[in-house]
């Protein structure tokens, strides 16, 4: 998550986003499919869990925050916009 904190403050002032065709991890797209039918931090951990992945509410949260920023969002609710608009969901 820093590489990507890293290369948003290096392109800052740049208007396009270097994030635009970044491709999302399978656990990534798990995580934004979940977020985006409204399961909670805790409830996506449990669901990952039950099916073999081994993922805390905490590291749900590093994931949400990847995903804020590859969207360029401020708030777990905008992704649904960008998520969509942009084909992933």
């Amino acid at each position: 998550m820093h590489e990507i904190k890293g290369l948003l403050i290096g392109h800052k002032n740049n208007n396009q986003n270097p994030l635009k065709s970044y491709t999302l991890n399978n656990m990534q797209h798990m995580v934004l499919f979940l977020c985006l039918n409204n399961y909670s931090y805790s409830a996506i951990a449990l669901l990952l869990n039950e099916f073999g992945y081994k993922i805390t509410p905490v590291r749900v949260n590093d994931y949400l925050e990847q995903l804020k920023l590859i969207f360029n969002v401020r708030n777990k609710e905008l992704i649904k916009n960008p998520a969509a608009s942009s084909g992933v969901y």
